[in-house]
């Protein structure tokens, strides 16, 4: 009995060069983040020879624009030639698309690399085993739709792959984005696994033939949408006498930085250091992370607000606190009615909740702790003179 094994690390949406102006942060937390994003393909590349891999393909969105800096491009071709002879797939996507001022135009890519263009599907046979490795790269314009249909594969013995960078069509509700229609991938019953790119969440995609299909996700989050652990995957095809092809997939965590989503209770904002203390010990990577606190708004709030951000700036690499507070009637109610601070607290109070603009609520409401606190500092020359809220 003669068996074969072929190791394929499939990786994509490195977005290399990603600016991370949305997120608010000041240039060397950017230069930080995109740091990490170079270690992350460090990272894959070494994964490769050291698990080891046959090939590593990489299925579109490599960088985040159509141009990269020289330094990012000359870094990564840099890279990939010290890969070799690691053979390099790389299918372009659309954040990267093989345009005439693109790198994957205009650069001097190394022997081991190819870059596959678009327009039609071309086969790059591997040099030292029975793999074919097809791909198509996205020029940014054209619908490729019915491209799939040009995917033939013979039944010539060999073990054939595919990469692409696109969706197929009712996976996750996604559009139509560079599809490959699941009827055209279904006729190719001769094609083991399909290297799929776009989606930033490790997707298995449900085919209706015997092909595998994957998309490994974003390897480094870049916004509180991709957070937590993010992947490669280790594919690993194996034959028994030229039967059908047995696939399996491993995703790998290879993160630099963490993006975390945290939920908090303003009523339990005391809990916070416990919170982040238990998130820094579950991993010790560093991390950005958006807090969302809810739950009604207490008096003062603006002060704890305030002391949250403090520690969060102090604990983590970025964070933002999204405000999400509910500004209730109980937190307005002053203990006497029968003075004037009073009677501004009652009358700022009925603006603030009849506000339909929740942003301007929160200033009015913020306008108002400052005159509490002005106020507070005076002391009442009687007990009665004296204000408290609820």
């Amino acid at each position: 009995m003669n068996a074969r094994r072929i190791r394929i690390l499939h990786a994509a949406d490195l977005h290399l060069g990603s600016s991370f102006a949305s997120l608010g942060v000041d240039s060397v937390t950017g230069n930080k983040l995109r740091g990490a994003q170079r270690k992350v393909f460090r990272r894959i590349l070494e994964t490769a020879r050291h698990w080891p891999a046959d090939a590593l393909c990489i299925a579109g969105d490599l960088f985040d624009g159509v141009h990269a800096e020289k330094d990012l491009l000359d870094e990564v071709l840099g890279m990939l030639e010290e890969a070799a002879p690691l053979p390099v797939y790389i299918a372009p996507g659309g954040s990267d698309p093989f345009v005439t001022e693109s790198p994957y135009a205009l650069a001097l890519w190394p022997e081991n690399v190819t870059v596959f263009p678009p327009g039609k599907w071309h086969a790059a046979l591997h040099s030292g085993l029975p793999l074919t490795v097809h791909g198509l790269g996205y020029d940014g314009a054209r619908d490729q739709e019915l491209l799939s249909e040009g995917l033939n594969i013979p039944r010539d013995g060999r073990i054939h792959i595919a990469v692409t960078h696109g969706t197929i069509p009712d996976v996750k509700g996604e559009k139509k984005y560079a599809a490959l229609f699941k009827h055209a991938i279904g006729a190719n019953n001769e094609l083991a696994y399909l290297a799929m790119g776009y989606f930033h969440e490790t997707t298995e995609i449900g085919l209706e033939s015997n092909t595998v299909a994957w998309s490994p996700g974003a390897p480094q989050g870049r916004n509180s949408d991709e957070t937590k652990s993010r992947h490669i995957l280790q594919v690993e095809i194996t034959q028994e006498d030229g039967g059908v092809p047995c696939v399996s997939v491993m995703p790998v965590d290879v993160s630099e930085i963490l993006f975390e989503r945290l939920d908090l209770d303003i009523a339990r904002a005391a809990d916070a250091a416990a919170l982040f203390d238990a998130l820094c010990a579950k991993d010790p990577r560093e991390k950005v992370v958006h807090l969302c606190l809810h739950g009604a708004r207490p008096a003062q709030a603006e002060g704890i607000v305030t002391d949250l951000r403090n520690m969060t700036n102090s604990l983590f690499l970025y964070a933002d606190i999204e405000d999400n507070t509910i500004i209730g009637q109980e937190t307005l109610v002053p203990v006497r009615d029968n003075s004037c601070l009073s009677k501004l607290i009652e009358l700022m109070g009925s603006r603030i909740l009849d506000e339909t603009i929740r942003e301007n609520a929160l200033r009015e409401s913020e306008a108002l702790e400052l005159m509490l606190n002005a106020c507070h500092t005076i002391t009442p020359s009687t007990p009665e003179e004296g204000f408290l809220f609820s």
